[in-house]
């Protein structure tokens, strides 16, 4: 669905993703996180960093994702258009949640009225994945996709919990178990 490579990881995974491969990276991390030591040997103009913490409430304590990250993301993608990227790596720390989240935002900002078909392309790039709804649903409004994004978004969640059961226990353990779409 873009018109370039996307790699999704987390951070643990970042020594296995050369950088002599990659051309573009959008990181993802908690605020007041430094850049991870492996981004040394990484070209620095093509980077893209965030800081918010994987939440999808407000809490006193914590950073949410808000509306202006969204934006931020979207001006990105809209950047990466006029940009030769060859292959665009999102990382945040488990490459679940955020990550899989901003991927998803950039498929539909790339593809609209495609986001029935997002659920399989992000589920071809990443196993498992539990995109933050918080983004999605700031996504969906910013790109005025009526809701369309969101659906797609349950779909992941419903593919996930079929291939990857475990993580139904994973996201209650999270507080997320909200989240869990009923499968009847």
């Amino acid at each position: 669905m873009l018109p370039f490579r996307l790699t999704i990881c987390g951070i643990s995974e970042l020594p296995d993703h050369a950088p002599a491969g990659v051309s573009h990276v959008v990181s993802v991390l908690d605020p007041g996180t430094p850049a991870p030591d492996e981004f040394a040997d990484w070209p620095l103009e093509g980077r893209h960093d965030y800081r918010f913490h994987d939440d999808i409430f407000v809490r006193e304590d914590r950073r949410p994702p808000l509306p202006d990250d969204v934006a931020r993301v979207l001006e990105m993608g809209a950047s990466l258009e006029a940009q030769q990227v060859s292959h665009l790596l999102v990382h945040c720390w488990a490459g679940m949640s955020r990550s899989t989240a901003i991927a998803m935002t950039l498929m539909a900002q790339a593809a609209p009225g495609r986001e029935d078909e997002i659920p399989a392309a992000l589920l071809a790039v990443r196993q498992p994945a539990w995109p933050n709804s918080r983004i999605i649903e700031f996504a969906d409004a910013a790109l005025s996709a009526g809701g369309r994004l969101v659906a797609a978004k349950e779909e992941v969640f419903r593919r996930v919990i079929h291939a990857h059961p475990h993580v139904v226990e994973m996201m209650e353990g999270f507080g997320r178990g909200h989240e869990i779409p009923d499968l009847a």
